[in-house]
Formats: C-alpha cells, sequence, structure tokens
C-alpha cells in the first residue's frame, strides 16, 4: 500500500534501516473509513467513528493514552486541540511550549484518553517512561502541511524524532 511505501522509505531516508520490531506489514489500506478528511473540523468525528467518546472518558490506564495525535509543531497541535474540544473530554497538550517535561509526565500517570503532541516531545517522554504504548490502540500522524509544504513526516526535525518514537515503542503496530 501506499502507507507501507512511504514509511519504509521514511525509515530508510532516515535512519537507514526499518527496525525489526515495526511492523509495516499491519499497516492498513487506505480506505475512506480510515484517512481524515483534509480541514482541521474532521478529527473529532474521525476519533468518534474510531473509539467511542465513553470509553474516551473512562480510559485510566497510567502512562499510556488509548490515542495518540503527532503534529508537526506546537501551533498545529493547538488547532487540532481546538477542534477535539467538541469531544467534552480531558486531551493532554504534549509539546514543548505548553509545559515543562515533569508536570506532562505527572499527567500521564494519571491517564487520559486522548493525547496531542510533537514527536520531539513524545519520544523524550517514551524515552524516559513516561509515555508507554502498552494500551494505546491508535497513533494518529497529521498529515496537515505547513507554509513550506513540510509534514509531521517530511519536515527533517520532526520525521527523525518520528521514526526513533516508532521504532523506541518497541514492537506497536502501525496501523
Amino acid at each position: 500500500t501506499l502507507q507501507y511505501t512511504f514509511l519504509k522509505t521514511c525509515y530508510n531516508y532516515f535512519l537507514g534501516h526499518v527496525p525489526e520490531n515495526i511492523k509495516l506489514e499491519t499497516i492498513y489500506k487506505t480506505s475512506k473509513d480510515n484517512t481524515i478528511p483534509s480541514g482541521d473540523d474532521h478529527y473529532a468525528p474521525f476519533i468518534k467513528s474510531l473509539v467511542s467518546v465513553k470509553k474516551l472518558k473512562s480510559h485510566k490506564e497510567a502512562k499510556s493514552p488509548l490515542v495518540i495525535i503527532m503534529c508537526v509543531s506546537a501551533r498545529r497541535s493547538v488547532s487540532i486541540l481546538k477542534n477535539l474540544s467538541s469531544l467534552k473530554i480531558p486531551i493532554l497538550k504534549l509539546f514543548a511550549k505548553h509545559m515543562n517535561y515533569a508536570e506532562q509526565g505527572k499527567l500521564l500517570s494519571k491517564g487520559c484518553g486522548i493525547c496531542v503532541g510533537t514527536p520531539g516531545r513524545l519520544l523524550k517522554l517514551l524515552e524516559d517512561e513516561a509515555l508507554s504504548l502498552h494500551k494505546t490502540q491508535m497513533i494518529v500522524l497529521d498529515g496537515w502541511a505547513d507554509t513550506k509544504g513540510f509534514t509531521v513526516c517530511t519536515l527533517r526535525d520532526t520525521a527523525v524524532d518520528l521514526m526513533k518514537f516508532l521504532e523506541t515503542g518497541g514492537g506497536f503496530r502501525i496501523g
């Protein structure tokens, strides 16, 4: 599929190899059911179509949110957070410009259904074991392009951290 080819190319370009613990073969085939239409106002309906709001509200697993949304920047994260506010559930903001790292770790230890952040901060939290993927069901890679045309997967600063995040995840299946 297109996603398989894209991620394999990214891994080879940014890390020089595809880590053994990454199961690229499990990527969903692109369909209208699992692709977010363009525009910020589609995140809440997309998430609701995949995970019930009741499940997101009741999820209290320490350090392991059900859904992680990775964005190219803190500004983009804030834009997505505004759209997700219609879900009326607590959502963690995991990027450097919002709050310090220690505070984010404390909030993660209380559990949450969704977190939105940048690959750099998410990687740091994962490496320091403040974040875990053992109960995470979905990682959403935001496809929004900035004014220069870069996405979370193509901007060198975020792409390297994204690939390391997925590698560090320890066998997490991409899908």
